[in-house]
């Protein structure tokens, strides 16, 4: 299925040289989790490999008439087995880039993949990615039998909050939140949980939005999640509210009622537009 997602990609958007395709012996992929970004916006670009090998990412833009100009490396380096990314910047002028990465050992090109991004124009105040450690982070626990919790491990970006079967409920919820507050026009993130289950096994849902300065959540988006896979969620906030901490959240409509669990989830990034 890989190799023929990845044919039809060739088909749709040709590449500008002859592709080399992954093979049994070795495998190279790339992709963003965004189908679109700003100019000037900070995005990542992911990209796997099946060798320890010297890695190349390409960028090139794609005129109106299909033709492919080259815009210089991205980046390149010594990369092992398994998935890497990189932070990118979308530059002018606006328009198609198509990714083109490059798997090379000894040389010689063994794989190679090409993956398709949208620039689009830059915008009054642009995006402004958030600071998400422990000086800029706070967490908070709602309806949880605090009894039943074993440990919680906080990072700023990261908790992992673990308990026993009956310390969960319908409606528990394990928030991460900024300290500061805001007023913005639309807010961004990147998330991904390890060991909170599926939505089909456990009902967990990421959810993304504002807490209002006496506690309450106002959810603006929600992402049921595979385990394991980032998400990036994007919502605009009513002008209604100001002066808001940007949280995102986790809960799960059917917790484990047998076994020690775990309510779990990363934020990759944090940005908002004024």
């Amino acid at each position: 299925m890989a190799l023929l997602a990845y044919l039809l990609l060739i088909i749709l958007v040709p590449s500008p040289y002859p592709p080399v395709l992954s093979t049994q012996e070795y495998r190279a992929l790339i992709w963003t989790r965004v189908s679109s970004c700003r100019v000037s916006e900070e995005f990542k670009i992911y990209f796997l490999v099946s060798h320890s090998s010297y890695v190349r990412i390409l960028s090139y833009y794609v005129t109106d008439e299909g033709q492919y100009l080259y815009k210089g490396v991205v980046w390149e380096g010594h990369v092992n087995p398994g998935v890497h990314y990189i932070v990118g910047r979308a530059l002018s002028p606006p328009g198609t880039r198509l990714l083109v990465l490059e798997m090379r050992i000894n040389d010689s090109l063994v794989a190679g993949d090409t993956c398709v991004i949208k620039v689009l124009p830059a915008t009054a105040g642009g995006w402004k990615n958030l600071r998400i450690d422990r000086s800029s982070m706070d967490y908070k626990l709602e309806f949880i039998d605090r009894g039943g919790i074993r440990r919680v491990d906080f990072e700023g970006d990261r908790i992992y909050v673990e308990g026993k079967p009956w310390a969960w409920k319908q409606f528990s919820k394990v928030i991460l939140y900024t300290k500061e507050v805001f007023t913005v026009k639309s807010i961004e993130a990147e998330v991904m949980t390890h060991n909170s289950g599926s939505y089909e096994k456990y009902g967990t849902e990421i959810h993304l939005g504002i807490m209002l300065s006496d506690g309450t959540l106002v959810e603006l988006t929600k992402v049921r999640p595979v385990p394991d896979q980032w998400y990036v969620l994007r919502v605009k906030v009513p002008s209604t509210y100001s002066n808001y901490h940007i949280a995102v959240w986790i809960t799960q409509s059917n917790p484990n009622r047998y076994f020690i669990s775990a309510y779990e989830f990363k934020i990759g990034a944090l940005r908002i537009h004024s």
